[in-house]
This record gives structure tokens, C-alpha cells and sequence, in this order.
């Protein structure tokens, strides 16, 4: 466990002063910082010995959000308040000394004067507390960017180094689709604690909507994928949302690459990808009620147009036995090489 001690400024109307900060990082040591978006506010954490050697005095990016803001701005909430009763604690002694020189100047001034005499008897000084900053205990996810070797440590998915700010989307893939299989994994034990509370319909209507809320992430984790795979292919000028069009997407990489989602899945498994993907279009978009133009892009045969389609556990691991075959194959591909001439 390492401790450091940094000095900051605390200013008043006529002079700067030092106040020493002690912090100190968890038994692996990290130190916890948080993401000044409010919107955002994700905690993770990242060595000690690398944020004072690369973020102090620059800037840092959230690795959630992406955000971009100064060193200093990154307290967590915890940490705050630790920092706020130091400054209290040292702010008293600088006014316990100040009120001491004013008075002894003031016993001083008035030692021979017939009318006026002041004396003074000084207090103790109070005892600057000086509390140390400590951290939350460690995670077991720790990241290394393979960019510029920073450490840090995440509870969840990371998609940019906080130091350097590299695209870490094609590296946070794999857990990603692991904690998709987890929690598909895990939704009979939330269904049965539900039902500690609600009524069994209700139970149900709360896991339907976790269903159908991991589609709507796992098809917003592969496009991201496949966007950070394209640009580190070379590939450029992606139009927005195209890797959600998979048939598209697939093309973008064929050009680029010569490989196919379909060398590693067959036609039946890209067929069952874009049959997925356009359910969860029907659920963001249109509460999940099919239509006609949803029939023909899918050739869906299990409803007919005024129907609700249904997100089965069965369905959300088939997605992701073909993504994760997908997936693979992407992170083999290579650029095709230029023609000679």
C-alpha cells in the first residue's frame, strides 16, 4: 500500500498557503477517482504511480463516458469529504495563528499606553488533523493499456484509456459478452426475487424488460465493436449507424478485408443476427409491435404484422454464440494488401 503526500494551494485575500494532502492507494495500488460528468459519474480507478507520473498537471479522459477534463477534477465524493474536513481542520490553525499575531501586536502597541493596555494569553494551537485519503477495496478487473501501459481497474466495461485516451472498445469485447452471458444466466434468480415482492405477472414483466434491454446493449456493444475494429482496419469514413445494418456492415468489411461475417457463421447464422437486430429496432422504436416492413427485411415467420415480439433467454445466447464468432474473426482479419504496380 503506497502513500504520497502532495501540497496544494489554499488561498486567502493576502497570502497562498501549502495544506499537504496524504493519499493512499488500496492493496493493489489504485486510487479511486470519478467522472465530473453528471451524467456520467463512473468510478474506477487507476495506479497511483501512473497518475502522478502521466495525469498530473494534464488532462484525463473518463473511460466510460470519454469525457476530457483537468487532473484535479476527479475527486470522488468520499474523497471530497475527507478534503473538505482537512481544509476546515487547517483553515482553523491559520486563523488560530493569525488571531495570535494580531494580539500580541496589539499587547505590544499598547504595553505603555496609561489609558489602554491590552494583554494576551495565546491558546494551544488546534491540531491539524491531516486525515489521509484512502480508497475503496481493490477490484478484480484491472486493465493495461497496450498504448501507453497505464494501469487502471474497472467494475464493468472501459472503452477509453484514461491516460492517453486510446479506443479500447475491441479490448473490452470479450468481458462485455461474458457479462451479457452472466446476467442472461442469472435472470431465473432475479425472476425469483422479484417474486419476494411483486406478483408472479409482475415478476415476469420486470425480466421481460432486462431481456429486452441486454438485446438492445448487445447490439449497441457489437456496433460499437465494429466500429473501433473498421478504424483500426484503416477503414474510414464509416457512415453513422451502419454497423447496426449488418448486411452493410458486412460489405464495409469485405471491401476492407476480405473477410465475411458469413466464413465464420454461414447464411442461417447471419440470417438469425439480422432477425435479432431488427427485433430490438422493433422494441427501441415501435414497442416492439411488428410491421410489415419489419417481415419483409427479416422473413419472420413466428408473427404476423400487430403482433409483440418476445426476447427469449434461448434467443439472447444464440446472438451471442454468433457475435463472438463474429467477433473472432474480425479481431484475425488484416487489411488487404495494396496492389503493386
Amino acid at each position: 500500500m503506497d502513500k504520497q503526500t502532495r501540497k496544494g494551494p489554499l488561498h486567502n485575500m493576502n497570502d497562498s498557503y501549502q495544506m499537504p494532502i496524504q493519499i493512499e492507494s488500496d492493496e493493489n495500488g489504485f486510487i479511486d477517482r470519478e467522472c465530473p460528468n453528471e451524467n456520467c459519474l463512473f468510478t474506477f480507478k487507476i495506479d497511483l504511480h501512473d497518475w502522478e507520473d502521466k495525469v498530473v498537471g494534464h488532462h484525463m479522459r473518463c473511460p466510460r463516458c470519454g469525457l476530457v477534463a483537468p487532473y484535479d477534477k476527479w475527486w470522488t465524493q468520499g474523497q471530497l469529504a475527507v478534503l473538505n474536513a482537512n481544509i476546515k481542520s487547517f483553515a482553523l490553525g491559520l486563523v488560530h495563528d493569525e488571531l495570535n499575531s494580531t494580539f500580541r501586536q496589539l499587547e505590544r502597541q499598547t504595553r505603555r499606553n496609561k489609558y489602554v493596555r491590552i494583554s494576551y494569553k495565546p491558546s494551544s494551537r488546534p491540531l491539524y488533523a491531516n486525515l489521509s485519503i484512502s480508497q475503496t477495496d481493490a477490484w478484480e478487473t484491472e486493465i493495461t493499456c497496450d498504448e501507453c501501459g497505464t494501469r487502471f481497474s474497472i467494475i464493468g466495461n472501459a472503452y477509453f484509456c484514461p491516460c492517453c485516451g486510446k479506443d479500447l472498445t475491441t479490448n473490452a469485447i470479450q468481458d462485455s459478452l461474458t457479462s451479457y452471458r452472466r446476467r442472461i444466466d442469472d435472470l431465473q434468480k432475479v425472476h425469483d426475487i422479484f417474486k419476494q415482492d411483486f406478483s408472479s405477472e409482475e415478476a415476469e414483466k420486470q425480466v421481460e424488460s432486462i431481456r429486452e434491454d441486454t438485446l438492445g446493449s448487445i447490439v449497441g456493444t457489437f456496433e460499437s465493436f465494429c466500429k473501433a475494429r473498421y478504424a483500426e482496419l484503416g477503414g474510414a469514413n464509416a457512415k453513422r449507424g451502419v454497423f447496426q445494418r449488418l448486411r452493410d456492415g458486412d460489405d464495409l468489411f469485405d471491401e476492407l478485408t476480405g473477410f465475411r461475417y458469413e466464413h465464420r457463421i454461414g447464411d442461417d447464422g447471419l440470417d438469425f443476427m439480422n432477425l435479432m437486430f431488427n427485433r430490438r429496432h422493433l422494441i427501441t422504436h415501435s414497442n416492439g409491435i411488428v410491421d410489415e416492413q419489419y417481415l419483409r427485411k427479416t422473413g419472420d415467420t413466428l408473427y404476423a404484422a400487430g403482433q409483440r415480439v418476445i426476447v427469449r433467454n434461448a434467443d439472447l445466447l444464440k446472438l451471442l454464440d454468433f457475435i463472438q464468432e463474429v467477433v473472432n474473426g474480425l479481431l484475425d482479419a488484416k487489411p488487404k494488401e495494396s496492389p503493386t504496380t
